[in-house]
Order: C-alpha cells, then sequence, then structure tokens
C-alpha cells in the first residue's frame, strides 16, 4: 500500500514510527545483506530501532511545525507569535482595582498594603497611605487592588472586612470597582478574537466598528442599535474620550451617531 507522507493535499502527515523500522530494514537488506536479521538482542535490530526512533522526533517535530502555523490549532508561544503578525496580542491576567472609603478618627494613620477582605471573602491590599491629620472623623478614599488576578466582585457600598486593625481606622466601605480583573486569554479566546479583529481593518461596517470598539481599554461589552441614518453605542467599561476618538475614526461618511454622552 503506497503512503503519502509529509505535506499533501490533506495537510501534514507524520511517518510513524514502524513505517520508519520496516522501510530502514528494507534498505540495509537490499543494499547491505538480504540475510540480516533485526530480531531482538541483535546488532543490527538495536541499530535499527535507535535510528528509527530519532528519525520519528523528526516527523513529530515537523508535524509540530505545520499545525503552529495554523491558526486553528496553533496554541501556546506559537498561537501568540500567529497572531502577532496581524497585530493580535493575547491579553494577559491582571487584578480588580477598587475604590475604598475609609473612615478614619482624628489623627489616624493607615500605612500602605494593610488589607481588607470583601464580601464575597477576597483580599484587597491599600496602594497608597491614608493620613487623617485633623482633629474631626475624616473619611478618605484610596485604592485597593486584588491578591489575585481575574474577575473579582466587589459589591458597591458595602462594608469590608479590615484584615490589619489599626487603631482609629473604624470602617472600609467599597464605593467603585475602578478596574475590572481578568484571567489570562485562553487559546479558544484568542483565536475568536484574532478573526473579529481581522474584521476591523479599514472599514465602517457594523463588525468593524464592534470590533474596534472592544479593542479600546478597560471596554468590557459593546451594543450596536442601527437606524436608516444614524446608529448608537451602548458600551460597558472605557474612558468616554477613548470611545468617542474611536467612534469618530471609524463612524461611516455621512451617518449620524446618537447617544447620551457627548465629547468634543
Amino acid at each position: 500500500m503506497n503512503h503519502a507522507w509529509g505535506l499533501t493535499e490533506h495537510g501534514f502527515k507524520a511517518k510513524d514510527l514502524t513505517s520508519i523500522k520496516n522501510e530502514l530494514e528494507s534498505t540495509l537488506q537490499k543494499e547491505v545483506d538480504p540475510t540480516l536479521n533485526f530480531g531482538y538482542g541483535t546488532v543490527a535490530g538495536q541499530l535499527t530501532a535507535i535510528v528509527s526512533n530519532q528519525a520519528r522526533q523528526v516527523w513529530e517535530a515537523a508535524h509540530d511545525l505545520y499545525h503552529s502555523l495554523r491558526p486553528d490549532t496553533a496554541s501556546g508561544a506559537a498561537l501568540d507569535s500567529l497572531c502577532s503578525l496581524t497585530g493580535t496580542y493575547r491579553l494577559l491576567a491582571k487584578q480588580t482595582l477598587i475604590n475604598v472609603r475609609l473612615t478614619l478618627n482624628p489623627n489616624t494613620t493607615v500605612a500602605k498594603d494593610c488589607r481588607i477582605r470583601t464580601l464575597s471573602g477576597h483580599f484587597f491590599r491599600l496602594l497608597k497611605e491614608a493620613k487623617n491629620e485633623g482633629n474631626t472623623v475624616t473619611e478618605i478614599e484610596r485604592e485597593f487592588l486584588a491578591d489575585d488576578y481575574g474577575p473579582i466582585m466587589a459589591h458597591t457600598d458595602t462594608t469590608a472586612e479590615i484584615k490589619n486593625p489599626v487603631v482609629g481606622w473604624t470602617a472600609a466601605t467599597i464605593k467603585e470597582t475602578i478596574v475590572s480583573g481578568r484571567l489570562k486569554e485562553t487559546d479558544d479566546e484568542l483565536r475568536i478574537r484574532r478573526i473579529v479583529e481581522l474584521k476591523a481593518k479599514g472599514s465602517s461596517s457594523f463588525d468593524a466598528i464592534l470590533a474596534r470598539l472592544m479593542r479600546v481599554a478597560n471596554v468590557e461589552a459593546v451594543h450596536i442599535k442601527e437606524d436608516i441614518r444614524s446608529f448608537e453605542v451602548i458600551i460597558k467599561g472605557g474612558a468616554d474620550e477613548d470611545i468617542a476618538r474611536t467612534l469618530w475614526e471609524c463612524r461611516p461618511i455621512g451617518i449620524e451617531t446618537l447617544g447620551q454622552i457627548a465629547c468634543t
């Protein structure tokens, strides 16, 4: 039976160990000695086994290289390199950043890195020292960073537990989430985002506008409402100025933009 090895019209087919060993033994019997014995324990048998195993590793390396050049089969670093050719880079994990209102008695100082625990059981640490040098109880807002990576929920207007007690620090109330954390982007997520971003190149179609807005920093979700001569965008996250600039750059000529937020 004839086998097509290597790159074929159906893809890449690596030669298996048995085929390599059989071909090697057949060639040696033809070119060296037709009576060669390749049985277990013989010198010829051991040599062909060693060479066959080394050749199999070369075939496997070629097989991996072939699949690393295809976005639907590449993974890990190979997928990162492939996506970078078109300007798509894997999103790394980041921590959630929240704003917390600290209630401090007079002459109270809360040192950097003091920690709190939210109702959901997640820990956050203070990024900048908070100090009340006055003579009255004062509320001071400070940023806290999550210990763990990923999308951690911190409910607004809830009271967090103070894990590093400080005399005069009486309460820590969560005000808002500044940056939502995320886990490192998976291979499947990266493949999908690469396809979406490729649609954003040089056009003002629905898919292009959606893809470009999703690339704006800290944007979590986008919904576009279309009309005959206008469109409205509803966005979760991101800075108004960055969103407005992106819309201005990719909006269709002569089409009105609608929404409740205006930027110059």
